[in-house]
């Protein structure tokens, strides 16, 4: 399920500095909720630490940072 979001919503991931991990996408329909039914489908590996959601100019589209902290196992 989570690669299929990545597809439907061109999901970008990255690590930052602190080892956090940031996913960014930019669709609409792609809310927070649909984003975390994805990610936390199978086990929370992350623990949600930050997000930020802007409007993008022009459009309906909204372009959306989710920041987590990969759980130690």
């Amino acid at each position: 399920l989570f690669q299929q979001f990545i597809n439907n919503y061109r999901l970008r991931s990255v690590m930052d500095a602190n080892e956090n991990q940031v996913f960014t996408w930019v669709a609409p329909g792609a809310n927070l909720a649909r984003f975390f039914d994805y990610i936390f489908f199978d086990e929370r590996l992350f623990t949600f630490t930050h997000c930020v959601s802007n409007l993008c100019p022009f459009s309906d589209h909204c372009a959306v940072t989710v920041t987590l902290n990969s759980r130690q196992i």
